[in-house]
């Protein structure tokens, strides 16, 4: 014959409820690491010919050297944004070109900062972007002449991508996709 415990000594129901939930809750907040980007791109600087990284940009159709090595990537990116950039042709003329906008996290800033010096005028800067979407054979170049010392807001620069002059959309597809790909570097910075 089963004795029954008085209800002093029996646990609660809603203890157990709470014990449930609280196991759930911890459970549940243990959510994934973020995963890294799939969309990816990183800065680099001008190569003297011949060396470094070839270059075939697509619109210009010039062939460019970047060095090989990167000095920022995705990782140092807080923002991307589309905007334009008076450009100077002619005399007193000029013509509004659409560009992407990067803003940079603390270590972005002073790097960029170290490639523009002085005694790199004349030079550019070049981004190399890649889906690593296993279908995806998107690759886009951008181009930034080094006229001027980078110190902090946005760093404009000139994306290759064939078509963008006659539909603006290709241009911004790429843009919120690097905007994406910053975002979540951000994330998995975070994560660690």
């Amino acid at each position: 014959m089963r004795i029954p415990l008085p209800a002093s000594s029996r646990p609660p129901a809603a203890l157990g409820l709470a014990a449930l939930l609280l196991v759930a809750l911890v459970g549940g907040g243990c959510s994934a690491i973020p995963q890294p980007p799939t969309f990816v791109f990183d800065f680099h600087a001008e190569a003297p010919t011949g060396t470094g990284e070839m270059l075939n940009l697509p619109v210009t159709e010039q062939v460019k050297y970047c060095q090989s090595e990167s000095f920022l990537d995705e990782g140092n990116v807080v923002d991307v944004k589309q905007g334009t950039i008076d450009v100077a042709f002619g005399e007193g003329q000029t013509i509004k070109k659409p560009c992407a906008l990067f803003y940079f996290n603390r270590e972005g800033d002073r790097q960029m900062e170290l490639q523009t010096q002085p005694d790199h005028f004349g030079k550019k800067v070049f981004l190399l972007a890649s889906d690593l979407a296993p279908d995806s054979k998107e690759k886009y170049i951008g181009v930034r002449p080094i006229d001027q010392t980078f110190t902090a807001g946005p760093f404009f620069m000139f994306l290759e991508i064939p078509g963008a002059d006659e539909d603006p959309a290709k241009l911004s597809a790429v843009i919120d996709k690097m905007k994406a790909s910053a975002d979540q570097a951000q994330k998995v910075k975070k994560s660690r």
